[in-house]
């Protein structure tokens, strides 16, 4: 969807992967990407390839601990994979404001989370500085309706992929709900926009192509796949987990 005036505009995926990458282009590598810790691994590797020189991230979700005397544990932090996200994305900007007036940042490509958070007076003075707002999101956050362009990716229960606990333990993430409407898998959208800017970049057409890649790179995350992971999980030590 793109923006117009206080609504949006329906593109079909060519037009919207185009008009995404043409946006990033003209700015000259003035964009910031901003990762998120409720997506997989592999969409968020991606996005840091297209936006190595500025990486942020939206504010953390936090809770207290608790376990339970079974000795099941819920993590303080509400976010399933921001181990990943910092294993996988290289370096991530702590003061992305400071960064993005240095930089003469003037546009965000967003990996939405879907939570509707409060956004803070720091993060309202980013969003009004830039000149545009590219948000992939599977939900019409308040985020989301800022956006000039919103790309229509998958819901948690939609997605496949790979996430990282706060432990170190690498989880498969598979889908248990058929994907709805014309949504499309987050690191597929992200691999089209990539090609779409450079056709010497590699065209991903699995996602197990994407965890080969994201190894080489990671050398902790190397040899990995579905099926060495399997239904418990792997330690990043390589030991399958219980």
């Amino acid at each position: 969807m793109v923006r117009n005036g206080k609504s949006f505009n329906m593109l079909d995926w060519d037009e919207a992967i185009k008009k995404t990458a043409d946006l990033i282009e003209k700015s000259k590598e003035k964009t910031a990407g901003i990762v998120s810790p409720f997506h997989t691994n592999e969409s968020n590797y991606l996005l840091g390839l297209m936006m190595k020189n500025t990486l942020g991230f939206l504010p953390h979700i936090t809770g207290e601990e608790i376990t339970y005397p079974t000795g099941f544990r819920i993590s303080a932090d509400r976010s399933p994979n921001l181990r990943g996200m910092n294993d996988v994305c290289g370096k991530l900007e702590e003061d992305l404001s400071s960064i993005i007036k240095t930089r003469d940042i003037c546009g965000l490509y967003i990996l939405d989370d879907g939570v509707d958070r409060e956004l803070d007076d720091r993060w309202k003075d980013i969003l009004a500085r830039m000149d545009f707002v590219i948000v992939q999101s599977y939900s019409m956050t308040d985020l989301t309706k800022l956006a000039h362009i919103v790309l229509p990716g998958l819901a948690p229960l939609e997605r496949e992929g790979t996430m990282t606990n706060d432990r170190g333990r690498i989880q498969w993430l598979r889908p248990s709900l058929p994907v709805m409407g014309e949504s499309k898998p987050d690191w597929k959208i992200l691999s089209w926009i990539r090609k779409a800017m450079n056709k010497d970049e590699q065209d991903f057409t699995e996602i197990n192509e994407v965890m080969k890649e994201m190894g080489e790179v990671f050398p902790a995350y190397k040899g990995l796949s579905f099926f060495r992971i399997g239904p418990h999980g792997l330690s990043l030590n390589g030991k399958a987990s219980g």
